[in-house]
């Protein structure tokens, strides 16, 4: 077997690098072919980038069949997975469910071999990954990343309100009496996959309209725009296949949103952003709107597990919330 150059653009590398996702449950939106498109159509538009070279390899067998990608990004003597550099959360390697552990070993002695010396940092690989366990089970060291708050969606909406605690219960049924109290007309939309172009232009409005500095500050302005237009976690949330807004509009007027994406299996949805119009009590009613999206995941969909949002993680969904662990390693090749 052989680590090779492979081209990103490659029509048939495009082809297998969805296959092989869509072959493993346990990799994240953020491994999709559709996501690292976006992420390298945006990648020079980060100053943090500019002398970071993007390095792709696959792993072929004998008869030539593609069994694993290594999207690499180098910067100096460091091996990064391509998407260190951006807004992706939980990283990896490209491989199928049923991955041989001996593949993955290959892997990294194909990686010393062309890459002697360097140093390959793995970080924020997913608990439940494969490579992951490999790694651990190999012998190799890794000290705990990022984590994530997470809860488990139970089956209807009764079940869910009885998990709520008594202080999420009072915020949500505040702002429902603030509404009514105010006679305020209130509607909840929930798009998903791609929304139409007037609807992304409104979310992205409400993104930067609580960024006062950018009228202050040319600096300010300029990366404003640059995360309007360049991305890639705005683009997957609002332009993506997978993605869901759930948005609020209060007398006609979009004033929240809540923003993420699902895994291909629709079992998880994992919350990114919410946004509420600064006219409002910004924290209850962000616990509002991510609660009132729970409640629509239970009921239209099939997902078990949603993230809590860190701007919001203070406030307990439900009385059994969870931790989920990302490692990171610091592999010398």
């Amino acid at each position: 077997m052989e680590l090779k150059k492979i081209r990103f653009s490659d029509a048939r590398i495009k082809a297998q690098w969805q296959d092989l996702y869509c072959r493993n449950s346990h990799l994240f939106p953020y491994s999709s072919r559709e996501y690292n498109e976006l992420f390298n159509k945006y990648f020079r538009f980060d100053i943090k980038r500019i002398f970071v070279k993007r390095l792709f390899y696959g792993l072929y067998d004998e008869k030539q069949d593609l069994k694993l990608i290594v999207p690499l990004c180098q910067k100096k003597k460091n091996l990064y997975i391509f998407g260190d550099f951006g807004d992706e959360a939980i990283l990896d390697f490209i491989y199928p469910e049923n991955i041989s552990f001996d593949y993955l070993a290959i892997t990294i002695k194909e990686l010393k071999r062309l890459h002697p010396g360097k140093r390959l940092i793995l970080n924020r690989i997913a608990e439940n990954s494969l490579l992951h366990r490999w790694l651990n089970a190999s012998g190799y060291r890794s000290n705990i990343g990022k984590t994530f708050e997470y809860i488990e969606l139970p089956n209807t909406i009764e079940e869910y309100e009885q998990k709520q605690p008594e202080d999420t219960r009072v915020i949500v049924q505040q702002v429902d009496d603030f509404f009514r109290k105010n006679a305020l007309d209130i509607e909840l939309k929930a798009v998903r996959g791609r929304n139409d172009e007037d609807i992304v232009k409104a979310i992205l409005d409400l993104y930067f309209k609580q960024d006062r500095l950018a009228c202050n500050s040319g600096r300010n302005v300029v990366k404003r725009l640059k995360q309007k237009r360049f991305s890639t976690l705005i683009a997957t949330c609002t332009k993506g296949s997978f993605a869901l807004n759930t948005l609020l509009y209060v007398n006609g007027i979009m004033s929240g949103v809540v923003s993420g994406f699902f895994d291909m299996e629709d079992r998880r949805f994992i919350a990114k952003k919410v946004v509420v119009d600064g006219i409002y009590d910004k924290q209850e009613v962000s616990v509002w709107l991510y609660s009132k999206t729970i409640e629509w995941l239970i009921e239209n969909t099939t997902v078990k597990i949603s993230n809590v949002l860190r701007k919001i993680e203070y406030q307990k969904f439900t009385n059994d919330t969870k931790m989920f662990y990302c490692y990171n390693y610091n592999i010398a090749l």
